[in-house]
């Protein structure tokens, strides 16, 4: 594990805690101080690794969705644990970067991680390479593959790798359409995100990320 992939412990720990505040009865949201929970271990998940902050969009969508107020106090719910979100991670990043090194840029400062340490690696791979990392990297998070990588890299080149994790991936996309076009698998599913809050704010999650 290099230095970079030292906080995703941590991230991940919050992030279930964030996800376990957010469990609630069918059709209901969770209580408001479950959801002021919430908003606690997601921006500090997202101190922990930046992208987390992406949670922030699908976490509004279901809090504006769901519940038996009327949509005007939902909406306004909605932004109020949005916002709070945001300035927890804000102003968690403006108290560090003045303690830290006040002297230099805070756009500069806090975009430093990406821009130095973990660049957009789709400017540099390109789609189908950057998609074939994605595939190993998500069946590396289900399965134990380090043998299968191990034995790819020795055997292989590192293009015909990538064109093996990509039709894998491609196949396994078309696998899941082809599974949720199903009749019954679409009923489940629709029933699923209409009854549960927490189904639907996982599902957007996944998306999101």
């Amino acid at each position: 594990m290099t230095l970079q992939n030292h906080p995703y412990p941590l991230a991940l720990l919050f992030l279930l805690l964030y996800f376990l505040c957010r469990h609630s009865p069918e059709d209901e949201l969770p209580t408001t101080r479950r959801l002021i929970a919430a908003a606690l271990f997601l921006a500090a998940s997202a101190l922990f690794h930046q992208a987390v902050a992406l949670l922030i969009v699908p976490a509004a969508i279901v809090v504006t969705v769901y519940g038996k107020q009327d949509l005007t106090p939902r909406m306004l719910r909605s932004l109020l644990w949005s916002g709070a979100v945001f300035l927890l991670i804000l102003g968690s990043y403006v108290w560090f970067w003045q303690t830290i090194d006040p002297d230099d840029s805070l756009l500069r400062w806090s975009s430093s991680y990406a821009a130095e340490l973990h660049p957009p690696e789709i400017l540099e791979m390109g789609v189908l390479p950057l998609f074939a990392r994605a595939i190993a990297g998500f069946s590396g998070s289900l399965v134990q593959t380090d043998a299968l990588k191990t034995t790819l890299a020795d055997n292989l080149e590192k293009s015909q790798v990538f064109t093996l994790y990509t039709i894998f991936g491609l196949a396994r996309l078309a696998g899941t359409v082809w599974w949720l076009a199903l009749p019954g698998t679409r009923h489940h599913m629709w029933s699923l995100i209409r009854n549960s809050p927490l189904f639907a704010l996982s599902a957007l999650s996944v998306l999101s990320w």
